[in-house]
């Protein structure tokens, strides 16, 4: 078996987080790149399975894997599709998940290191300036969060006195950006049904595009995109539209509703099992249960699109 080249970087001081990441950026030789913890580890297939998905999505500078969190009463998967104006809300993932480009180096991303807390999140909301992010559902990361004391994780491991002035630091970064940003899509979304009312489909078509060139993973705006793709008669369209819209936004009753009962008419079996499960949660009223039950008969009916 071929070994791994392995630098071992030795400064001879000791180097807080951020500036020991910027230490290991400026020697790693890659053309692709992860961070991973003493104290995490990631499965045998992590990296092939987030390269080939990077490399064969165009223009991707980052993909990421759901997070195995291993907490002491009961491990969970944390999977949540990106949508960026939510990325200040909450990190996507921790430090290992993601895969990028040494592209994102080049264009400028460091480690900031005035944040010796929540710098990978600083870090990834650098790199969302410069790419969409590919999320690949593969629970490939594990994390635990008990080990350690930065105060950044779960339980024993958690200091919301000591991680607060980071989040208002990072607030005062970027808080100016995504109101932006949220505005952005916005206008997008108003513009969109503007043009759907009038039946104008290739500018609604234009204009969802281009508030998701802003704002990847906006739900809404991917919805009015399948309006379109709808209206094109373009199943694989609407199909593909749905599927990061129901990624990004977990409680869409609607749109998880109509993607698995398109996923079973193209013989998605299994990912329309997956749909209704999801949809069984979600339910919150007699009419949505009552349209989970009908979709339920439709899935045990075996049709599927000829």
């Amino acid at each position: 078996m071929e070994q791994p080249d392995i630098v071992i970087v030795a400064p001879g001081v000791a180097l807080d987080r951020p500036r020991a990441a910027n230490a290991g950026l400026a020697k790693a030789t890659g053309e692709w790149l992860q961070f991973l913890d003493e104290d995490d580890w990631i499965d045998p297939g992590h990296v092939e399975t987030l390269w080939k998905a990077a490399v064969a999505a165009p223009n991707i500078l980052l993909a990421y894997s759901d997070m195995l969190i291993h907490k002491k009463d009961q491990p969970f998967v944390r999977s949540l599709g990106y949508w960026r104006q939510t990325f200040t809300d909450q990190p996507f993932f921790s430090m290992h998940p993601p895969l990028f480009s040494r592209r994102l180096i080049e264009l400028g991303c460091r480690f900031d290191e005035q944040f010796t807390l929540l710098e990978d999140w600083d870090f990834f909301l650098q790199c969302a300036e410069y790419t969409d992010f590919l999320h690949v559902p593969v629970a490939s990361a594990h994390y635990d969060p008990h080990s350690g004391t930065s105060g950044g994780g779960i339980g024993v491991n958690r200091d919301e006195a000591r991680i607060r002035p980071y989040v208002d630091r990072l607030t005062a970064k970027w808080g100016k950006r995504y109101a932006e940003i949220t505005a952005n899509a916005g206008k997008a979304l108003q513009d969109a049904d503007a043009a759907l009312a009038r039946q104008d489909f290739a500018a609604a078509r234009q204009t969802s595009n281009a508030g998701l060139a802003q704002d990847p993973g906006n739900p809404l705006l991917l919805n009015r995109l399948a309006a379109c793709e709808r209206h094109a008669g373009s199943v694989a369209g609407i199909v593909r539209a749905l599927r990061r819209a129901c990624d990004s936004d977990r409680r869409a009753f609607r749109m998880h509703l109509e993607l698995a009962t398109l996923e079973h008419r193209l013989g998605n079996t299994q990912r329309a099992r997956e749909l209704a499960d999801q949809l069984f949660i979600i339910a919150s009223s007699d009419d949505e249960r009552a349209r989970l039950a009908g979709l339920n008969d439709y899935l045990l009916s075996g049709a599927t699109m000829q």
